[in-house]
C-alpha cells in the first residue's frame, strides 16, 4: 500500500462496526460451513459472536469474518452509536477489522501544497470534519481537523513561523 490513501470511513459508521463486533479472526478448518438460502458464497459462523453468520471476506488465502452487510449499517441511520456507547474487551483491541467494505474510497483530500485559503473554503463549503493531506503520489502525510483551523490554531502557527523567520 506505501501509505497511498484508499478512502476514509466515517465515525458512525465505525461505531456500528465495533458495536457488531465485526473483527475478523481467521477461519480455521475445523468450522462448520453453513448455507443460508440467499447467498451464493459459503457463510461462516464465528466462535466469539455465537448466532451471528454473515460472508466471510478473504486476504492473503486466509478467510476472515464476520462481514456486517450493508443493510445493517443502513438500520442504525440516524441514530447511530455514540463512541461513548461502544464497549472493547482487551481480545477486541487486538483483533483484525477489515474497513475496506466501509470506505468511501473517493474521498476528499487536500495536497500538502495547497493553500490555507483552498483548505479553509473545503471545510466551509462541505462541511468537513477532517480531512485528509496528500503528497504528489496520494500518499497521506497528515491530517487537518476542523480544530487546525480555527483562529486560535492558525494565530499559534503564525507565531510559530513568524519566530522562526526572524
Amino acid at each position: 500500500d506505501n501509505g497511498v490513501l484508499f478512502g476514509t470511513v466515517g465515525r458512525n459508521e465505525l461505531c456500528v462496526l465495533l458495536q457488531q463486533r465485526a473483527f475478523g479472526f481467521p477461519a480455521t478448518e475445523e468450522e462448520e460451513e453453513v448455507t443460508h438460502h440467499n447467498a451464493k458464497s459459503p457463510m461462516r459462523r464465528s466462535p466469539s459472536t455465537a448466532g451471528i453468520y454473515n460472508n466471510f471476506i478473504e486476504y492473503q488465502n486466509t478467510k476472515f469474518f464476520p462481514l456486517v452487510e450493508w443493510p445493517t449499517l443502513e438500520k442504525a441511520y440516524p441514530k447511530y452509536p455514540r463512541v461513548e456507547d461502544v464497549r472493547l474487551t482487551h481480545t477486541d483491541r487486538d483483533a483484525f477489522m477489515d474497513l475496506r467494505p466501509y470506505a468511501n474510497t473517493s474521498p476528499v483530500s487536500v495536497q500538502e501544497k495547497a493553500s490555507l485559503g483552498r483548505t479553509y473554503e473545503l471545510f466551509r463549503t462541505l462541511g468537513m470534519r477532517f480531512l485528509p493531506v496528500v503528497n504528489r503520489h496520494n500518499q497521506v502525510v497528515g491530517t487537518i481537523t476542523r480544530a487546525d483551523l480555527s483562529e486560535e490554531s492558525l494565530a499559534g502557527v503564525m507565531l510559530i513561523k513568524g519566530k522562526k523567520n526572524r
